[in-house]
């Protein structure tokens, strides 16, 4: 009986052991951007880094005349990560209106701050809408705990 019980403890967590951590994306602090990022797709972690949690920190970002709330939102399970899974959200109380900014844009990078653009993406009901609208989001370098990019195919 013993024998059998250890066997099927070394079967269980002995898979995990041997299983393949898979993630396509860089992990960057600020100091090591530099101009070879400007105009490539990214991911703000803000204020502390957000490994291994679906959400996190909330940022403030001026749609049109408003400024919404939007939550930074990762599939994040501790062994698989894809850079397609990250993205900012807000979502009305009701559920049936979403925002999503897949990703920002590296627009600029100076000795404080980094400069991304966006587009907003509207959803209704999980459908998305037509309608996208532009916006421009400013960080601070003392806000950024992380800059999260998509590996390139060689890496």
């Amino acid at each position: 009986m013993n024998k059998v019980v250890c066997i099927l403890i070394i079967l269980f967590f002995g898979k995990n052991l041997y299983a393949q951590d898979y993630s396509d994306i860089s992990y960057l602090k600020f100091y090591q951007l530099t101009k070879a990022h400007i105009d490539k797709d990214c991911f703000v972690d803000i204020n502390e880094v957000s490994r291994h949690r679906v959400d996190h920190d909330t940022i403030y970002i001026k749609v049109g005349t408003k400024r919404i709330p939007f939550v930074a939102r990762r599939k994040d399970n501790g062994f698989v990560n894809e850079f397609k899974d990250l993205s900012l959200t807000y979502q009305q109380t009701d559920d049936a209106i979403e925002l999503r900014i897949p990703a920002l844009r590296v627009e600029g990078i100076t000795n404080d701050s980094l400069y991304t653009s966006g587009v907003v993406s509207y959803y209704y009901n999980n459908n998305v809408l037509d309608t996208i609208t532009a916006v421009k989001v400013a960080f601070d370098k003392k806000n950024i705990a992380e800059i999260l990019f998509q590996k390139s195919k060689k890496e």
